[in-house]
């Protein structure tokens, strides 16, 4: 792949980095606000997105209890700034 978008916030960034970069990827960045208001402008412009959410999928919510595995939603302030 030449781009990666990074999402998991698992590994350590400079160990995730430096891997993606040695595999041949050309760029590489991390799933903050900075890199998903340009990713979503431009999915917008093209299939014209009105509102995302990212839900459970009707997992069972007593296995995200890991600070790393915890997907409950609440709001961070980002979805103001896209």
């Amino acid at each position: 792949a030449e781009r990666i978008v990074e999402s998991t916030g698992v590994l350590p960034i400079l160990v995730k980095y430096q891997s993606y970069l040695h595999a041949g990827a050309k760029k590489a960045t991390s799933y903050t606000t900075n890199c998903l208001s340009p990713l979503a402008k431009v999915v917008h412009k093209k299939f014209g997105t009105i509102e995302a959410v990212d839900g459970s999928s009707n997992k069972n919510w007593c296995d995200g209890l890991g600070a790393t595995q915890n997907i409950i939603s609440s709001s961070t302030g980002d979805a103001k700034a896209i």
